[in-house]
């Protein structure tokens, strides 16, 4: 398969896949290629995407969530109040 045979047939499928995944992964790999840094998140045709560095960082918070793994704001005042060296009250 000749050189350009390869480029179309890589082409047709980019056009059939509907995995965001795939797209996201090689995207990456021409950024990386080209020296671009991750995209800032952007909208088109009104849906937001998301690099997949931070897609990855919000999946995994999402988990977190769903484990359980999350402060109630009253810890959360706690914390500051603590880090920032104020008494209580």
């Amino acid at each position: 398969m000749t050189f350009l045979q390869r480029k179309q047939k890589l082409i047709d499928r980019l056009e059939e896949t509907f995995d965001e995944d795939i797209l996201d992964r090689i995207e990456k790999i021409f950024n990386e290629q080209d020296g671009v840094k991750a995209e800032s998140p952007y909208v088109e045709d009104g849906v937001l995407h998301f690099s997949p560095e931070l897609k990855g960082r919000i999946d995994l918070a999402l988990e977190q969530m769903r484990s359980g793994q999350t402060y109630t704001e009253e810890e959360m005042d706690q914390f500051f109040d603590e880090w920032l060296g104020k008494e209580e009250e």
